[in-house]
């Protein structure tokens, strides 16, 4: 799974020229975790430095899901509405499907409107992060009366705090870009994902999430240039409402504790970056 070649040639010529300078430093610092990861890092050609994995590297305080809505740091250069946290408090537990394709994707017009008209068919109460150029210029282009029709179960925003969003016990379900961090939050949290990559990495982190970690569903079958309302509702009624969704919940919610056992005293990406510190005051008393 690549993908569009046209669209993704640029990406992948890009990461091929950052891979040449993997070539000679001591160590790569990898924002992932040994146990999710081992076979990627075991395929780098030995003439490469050896990925260290030490992620992920996310606030500790959300990692364990505090009851609070406050963290003690922000990383997002966009203005974040934090209202949606207040919305998600008044839903059901794992009811609610959180729909966020990420920061560079771009819907044709049509899509979005499908994808729209998909989302208010599924009933579900549904958090969607919709920004104003996610069509590559200015306006939504939903539906018409749609935002009236939908106010009740469908919140729009325009960004949110994702990783509070995904760490709150209403979302059950994650229709994701599949972006690396995307994923690696999603995993964190113990949420199953609903995957629909656009370009570069993506294809390939929605298939270790379908086929590797067997915690999520692909959304784009087939890789087809338009995806149909019947076909999004029917995934998003899997993930949600079917036996299946249960089980990648389930799933999601054992690599979680693989994750939090990875990032406490004595897991490996613990310990990775304990090996990395104790190098560098090393380095520094030989200097």
């Amino acid at each position: 799974m690549i993908g569009d070649y046209v669209v993704t040639e640029g990406v992948f010529k890009s990461a091929l020229e950052g891979l040449q300078l993997c070539l000679h430093p001591n160590w790569i610092l990898s924002n992932s975790v040994h146990e999710l990861d081992f076979g990627a890092v075991g395929a780098m050609p030995p003439q490469f430095s050896r990925p260290l994995p030490i992620g992920p590297i996310l606030p500790i305080d959300v990692l364990q899901m505090p009851s609070t809505n406050k963290i003690s740091c922000r990383a997002s250069l966009w203005h974040e509405e934090d209202s949606c946290l207040q919305w998600l408090d008044e839903q059901k537990p794992q009811s609610v499907l959180y729909v966020s394709l990420g920061s560079i994707a771009i819907l044709d017009k049509e899509q979005l409107k499908e994808l729209a008209v998909a989302l208010e068919a599924s009933e579900l109460p549904i958090l969607w992060v919709l920004r104003d150029d996610l069509t590559g210029s200015k306006g939504t282009f939903l539906p018409d009366d749609f935002q009236d029709r939908t106010r009740k179960m469908i919140r729009i925003i325009s960004w949110s705090p994702q990783l509070l969003v995904l760490a709150h016990k209403a979302v059950g379900g994650f229709l994701t870009h599949a972006g690396w961090n995307s994923t690696l939050e999603a995993l964190s949290m113990g949420v199953p994902m609903l995957v629909w990559p656009h370009l570069g990495d993506q294809f390939l982190n929605a298939e270790l999430v379908v086929g590797e970690w067997g915690v999520g569903l692909e959304l784009n079958l087939g890789n087809k240039d338009f995806i149909g309302k019947n076909c999004i509702e029917s995934q998003v009624r899997k993930l949600m409402e079917e036996h299946e969704g249960e089980v990648l919940r389930a799933k999601a919610k054992e690599i979680r504790q693989q994750i939090l056992t990875a990032v406490a005293e004595g897991g490996s990406s613990y310990n990775n970056l304990q090996s990395f510190v104790t190098w560098v005051k090393r380095q520094a008393q030989i200097l």
